[in-house]
């Protein structure tokens, strides 16, 4: 279990690929972003004996309607909304729980 990801398009800004990937991959519609604030995880893995990869994804704080309605398209095989708890015991990568723990921290400091 992660959070919705991938790969920048030519010409979008990263906000637009988040916009994207997000709806592409949950239906949520994304209405804007906690400006100047991003959230990172970097981490390696290597596929079919090739060379190790290193990845780095930046995540952003998001403001979505109050459609609480999602459900897996395309790349994923499902989608949940957790409350913070339960989301950090699901998550599947020590990276994720790190981000979502700061995403959290973030917000007690900021409510």
């Amino acid at each position: 279990w992660g959070f919705p990801k991938g790969h920048q398009d030519p010409g979008e800004i990263p906000f637009e690929t988040a916009q994207r990937e997000v709806f592409e991959e949950t239906g949520v519609v994304i209405e804007s972003v906690v400006p100047d604030l991003v959230f990172s995880e970097t981490y390696t893995f290597s596929r079919e004996g090739s060379s190790e990869y290193h990845k780095s994804v930046h995540y952003f704080l998001a403001v979505i309607p109050h459609q609480l309605h999602a459900e897996a398209h395309n790349e994923v095989r499902d989608v949940v909304w957790l409350p913070y708890e339960k989301a950090l015991k699901k998550l599947t990568y020590k990276e994720a729980q790190t981000v979502l723990n700061s995403v959290h921290e973030w917000l007690l400091k900021h409510r």
